[in-house]
């Protein structure tokens, strides 16, 4: 169970984050969010190199930073930082 498992992290004070692939709905993501320190959102498939930016996810990772910011208590800052604008 994946929020066992998230809590389980937790409970040892070490951070607890998750990856998502692109085809993941930003309702499932926005489920896990309450137990996550950081999320990743894919923006290519695992695996297969060569791919090209996936300009869909960009809904997901706006309504995803829309979420975090309404539950408060997450930091983006330190990553966000160091990646491209989202237009």
């Amino acid at each position: 169970d994946v929020d066992e498992t998230l809590e389980f992290i937790r409970s040892c004070n070490i951070k607890a984050g998750l990856a998502f692939r692109p085809e993941t709905s930003a309702s499932m993501v926005n489920n896990y969010l309450g137990n996550c320190d950081m999320v990743l959102l894919m923006t290519v498939n695992p695996g297969f190199g060569g791919q090209k930016f996936m300009d869909e996810v960009l809904d997901k990772v706006r309504y995803t930073r829309e979420m975090c910011d309404k539950l408060g208590g997450f930091d983006a800052l330190g990553l966000v930082s160091q990646a491209p604008k989202v237009p």
